[in-house]
């Protein structure tokens, strides 16, 4: 299969003029503006279930998009660069650029729809219709590995797939370590929002934030692990202000949008934050295959299937959870529902994190696993710009002689730099639940009542010197939700 898009004058001043005095067009009127109504559902594909040949249409389709929209100007809101600097960029000629949510309950709402009009922009400039963004589901052990179009060939002037800034050893096929795309931690939180915390999607906040208080479970592991790995110290999918060149990005976030939904398809009482108005009704904008700027609300994604024509090809039967928009209560950037009080047991002072590992031992009584204890980091900031490649697993109690291993009863989670590094004294606060691994160690006969022993391992951020301070938390508490 052969695809080739040649871009036009017409294009090119099109862009150009959208760029700069297009109208926002709210999404409702734009569907209704259409002149025929979309009636196709797409789906999105595991790329490892495509045939990798040459003439694969999904990935023939993708390289031929990325060729076209790279020819386009930069002010052009269908190019390469206008996207992914509406993710982010260091500076900004446009209003429309570093607008990405991170570190707060905003990060999949406007995630999906970045992706959504991406993936429209991409399926008009390949000249494949029936285009559907696939996604990397790295899971798997056989699929950890980069993908193999988005490394071979190894030239960037024969495969738009493959990018230099990239880890060296992921674009050599190097796996991905388990630790860093495990998302059950994320997955057994029940709460969208947080209090208490820690939660699925991230804390509540009151108006859009590139940068917020605090990642959620799923938005530390995997997304903020894999973009880590993959970019490694100095590579564009470890900075918020270039990952969006990557063309991986792309099928990194789609699984993100997934895992969204089968987060949601378990049930138990997981839902979206439907409850709060600051979240349904704010508006973000975006641009369509015509360079039109149109403005989209969560409310208006809520279920992929009819109101963006668009499915995974493993979504569970029923997705009613994440649909379900009925509730008596009414917010206004307030927290959710579920809120508990949370007690702090034991504090200690700074913690400095170098490449070497680091142990930490807080003295503490009265945790038991029916209080939901916790470990929170507080005002976590990265000091050196080489925190972009490494990210730390988090043990409790794991003994001298142990090996750590994320698989473990003595595995808390992962501690991520991904945004901090990009903004020298910026801090977030983390906070995990240690329920189970207090009941597994208790069961076991491994628990002590006197003092919590926390062991910070690094995961990448090779040849680093060992002395180097990579980040920092300025104190650590041990706590429970009562």
């Amino acid at each position: 299969m052969s695809l080739k898009y040649v871009p036009t004058r017409r294009d090119l001043l099109i862009g150009t003029a959208a760029a700069a005095t297009a109208a926002v067009i709210p999404f409702e009127d734009w569907l209704t503006s259409k002149a025929t109504a979309q009636t196709t559902t797409f789906t999105r594909k595991d790329i490892y279930r495509l045939n990798w040949s040459p003439e694969d249409p999904v990935i023939t389709a993708y390289k031929t998009a990325i060729t076209a929209m790279r020819s386009l100007p930069d002010t052009d809101p269908r190019s390469w660069n206008f996207q992914a600097n509406m993710h982010g960029v260091s500076g900004s000629s446009y209003s429309a650029w570093n607008q990405c949510q991170h570190q707060s309950f905003f990060f999949f709402s406007w995630h999906r729809m970045y992706l959504y009009f991406f993936e429209r922009i991409v399926r008009s400039r390949s000249g494949y219709p029936q285009f559907a963004l696939p996604y990397w589901n790295y899971y798997p052990s056989a699929q950890r590995s980069l993908p193999q179009p988005f490394r071979l060939p190894s030239d960037p002037s024969r495969n738009p797939l493959y990018v230099q800034q990239r880890s060296s050893t992921i674009n050599t096929g190097t796996k991905l370590p388990l630790s860093a795309v495990d998302h059950r931690i994320a997955f057994n939180l029940t709460n969208f929002t947080e209090p208490p915390s820690p939660s699925f999607g991230g804390p509540v906040v009151s108006q859009p934030t590139m940068h917020g208080p605090g990642n959620g479970s799923l938005e530390n592991t995997p997304h903020n692990t894999v973009h880590t790995q993959v970019g490694g110290g100095t590579g564009w999918m470890s900075s918020v202000e270039l990952a969006a060149r990557d063309p991986i990005f792309w099928l990194h976030h789609s699984n993100t949008d997934r895992l969204w939904k089968r987060w949601l398809s378990q049930g138990g009482g997981r839902q979206n934050p439907v409850y709060n108005t600051t979240w349904m009704n704010q508006s973000f904008s975006f641009y369509d295959e015509t360079g039109a700027q149109v403005q989209m609300t969560a409310n208006q994604i809520l279920d992929t299937a009819t109101q963006l024509h668009y499915v995974y090809d493993d979504d569970p039967v029923t997705a009613a959870a994440q649909v379900n928009t009925s509730s008596s209560m009414t917010t206004t950037g307030a927290a959710s529902p579920i809120s508990a009080a949370a007690q702090t047991l034991a504090e200690i002072g700074r913690v400095n994190l170098t490449p070497q590992q680091s142990n930490v031992s807080i003295p503490v009584s009265s945790i038991t696993a029916s209080s939901r204890p916790f470990v929170q980091l507080v005002d976590v900031v990265a000091v050196a710009p080489e925190a972009r490649g490494v990210y730390y697993e988090i043990y409790m109690n794991l003994p001298a002689t142990a090996r750590p291993d994320s698989q473990n009863i003595h595995y808390v989670g992962n501690l991520t730099f991904f945004g901090l590094a990009d903004m020298p004294g910026r801090a977030i606060t983390e906070t995990f639940d240690i329920t189970n691994q207090v009941r597994d160690q208790q069961a076991r006969g491994l628990w002590r009542n006197d003092r919590i022993d926390l062991t910070f391992v690094p995961v990448g951020g090779n040849n680093l010197p060992s002395s180097q301070a990579l980040a920092r938390i300025e104190s650590v508490r041990v706590g429970r939700n009562a």
